[in-house]
């Protein structure tokens, strides 16, 4: 069982959908603090989101598990990161199992315990305009699995890793075919990334 996943204490999520053919998300739907993620789901196929934001919920803001044909979106993350009682390891993105064609606006996350966005496979390909990732717990993003495809347009980051865990606080991609473009540093510097690295 993932970590954060599974039934347990407090457990209750803003969305949690199973195996569904479309999902529309409204603009305008607010989480906060639950005990489970603002927005699980698993096995769906054809997401249509709005804006959407998840706060302090205790487990992955959003979370996708083989999840295919995200449309649009802007989704905007907050985390529990320094406060006291905080489950550690929690994403504000997590992207797991074969989760592909993601063609989204933007997401913002602001204090994770976790990642700001994490994929845990590289399989398919997908796609996003803008990510924002500061005072999260670990690194702004991380791209794991060596088969997949992932393009990011623009991407600044500042005030991560404060767990110490990674050896670097900004990137790190695993897969040749991931692209950072336009990454700006917390320096002010900006690079692309378009080789398997960290930084």
């Amino acid at each position: 069982m993932a970590e954060g996943d599974g039934p347990g204490p407090n457990q209750q999520h803003g969305i949690k959908v199973r195996h569904a053919a479309a999902v529309f998300i409204e603009t305008g739907c607010y989480f906060d603090g639950l005990g489970g993620s603002g927005v699980d789901l698993e096995d769906c196929r054809f997401i249509v989101p709005g804006h959407i934001t998840s706060a302090y919920c205790d487990r992955h803001a959003f979370r996708f598990k083989n999840v295919f044909g995200v449309q649009g979106g802007q989704f905007h993350a907050i985390g529990r990161q320094g406060l006291p009682g905080s489950t550690a390891g929690m994403d504000a993105f997590r992207m797991e199992g074969d989760c592909s064609v993601f063609e989204v606006q933007g997401m913002i996350s602001d204090g994770p315990t976790g990642h700001g966005l994490n994929r845990l496979a590289g399989l398919g390909a997908n796609s996003i305009g803008r990510v924002r990732a500061e005072n999260g717990g670990r690194r702004a993003i991380q791209l794991g699995g060596a088969g997949g495809s992932f393009m990011i347009s623009s991407a600044s980051a500042n005030n991560n890793n404060l767990t110490s865990v990674d050896a670097t606080p900004n990137w790190e991609t695993t897969s040749a075919f991931d692209k950072i473009m336009n990454y700006q540093l917390p320096s002010g510097a900006v690079v692309d990334v378009t080789t398997v690295s960290t930084g």
